[in-house]
């Protein structure tokens, strides 16, 4: 049974779970949904949950990346997911190891992770690439996407906030600008779900090759205000908001940064090579 959950993540593509999430048309959100209305600006917003010194620290300190991409998840990603962490030879991603149990991939903090062997890994056919998505703490799957964003160019939010809703469970709320607004209202209007049609259309949001969450398109989102929310602390949701709300194309760090090494404290140990 447990091995049975931990794999359901990588084929429930129906239920949100772990870091498989919902993304929230902010319209639909009961008025009793969250504490905070979402009023903070991208310079200003106050992190929930950030208050010991290590977490304040790494907020002061996190590097600038280039905002947020958006890519459709391939129809039969979940089964070559599946097929790959579960084969025999113990194949992994550079910066990776297989699990025995063959639950999905670990980091290993020792080694960089090459963005173009990435993307390559498990032969992807032609027109697609992988990617890789976070569904426990230090469990990781390959996600298959279409090689070409949805959006033309990066996304650049207005503001981005971590946030708490009713029930104490930690979420971001994103709030695009006119421009990505607008592309953004284009893409979930072309892709959302569609009643007649057994079809669950899910749209990666990737910072790097890092796959925050890749949610089921449920509905058009015309106005650019959506919320995030998953199975992530009130650290990480400071940390992920942090980065999101201060992106930057112009004046970003060259490679982009693994999001998900970005999570944890630092230890001198075991970083990456150069």
């Amino acid at each position: 049974m447990k091995r049975l959950a931990l794999i359901l993540p990588l084929l429930a593509l129906a239920v949100a779970g772990c870091f498989r999430v919902e993304v929230q048309n902010v319209a639909v959100i009961p008025p009793d949904a969250l504490t905070n209305a979402p009023a903070a600006s991208a310079a200003s917003a106050a992190p929930a949950g950030a208050t010991s010194a290590d977490i304040a620290k790494r907020l002061d300190n996190l590097p600038v990346v280039s905002g947020l991409s958006f890519y459709l998840v391939a129809e039969d990603s979940d089964a070559r997911a599946k097929a790959l962490v579960s084969a025999p030879d113990g194949t992994a991603p550079d910066g990776f190891l297989a699990t025995p149990d063959d639950y999905g991939f670990v980091r290993d903090p020792s080694k960089a992770i090459d963005s173009a062997k990435l993307r390559a890994f498990g032969n992807p056919p032609a027109g697609k690439i992988c990617l890789i998505e976070r569904i426990s703490e230090n469990l990781y799957a390959p996600v298959f996407v279409e090689e070409k964003p949805a959006m033309r160019q990066l996304a650049v939010v207005r503001s981005c906030k971590a946030d708490v809703d009713a029930m104490d469970r930690n979420l971001i709320w994103v709030d695009f600008g006119k421009r990505d607004a607008r592309a953004f209202a284009e893409v979930t209007s072309a892709n959302a779900m569609n009643p007649g049609s057994p079809a669950l259309p899910r749209l990666a949001i990737v910072l790097g090759d890092a796959v925050l969450c890749a949610p089921i398109i449920r509905e058009p989102i015309l106005d650019g205000r959506f919320v995030v929310s998953g199975s992530f602390t009130s650290d990480e949701a400071a940390i992920l908001a942090k980065l999101i709300g201060s992106a930057d194309p112009e004046a970003a760090a060259e490679p982009t940064p693994f999001i998900w090494d970005l999570l944890r404290p630092a230890d001198p140990a075991t970083q990456p090579a150069p």
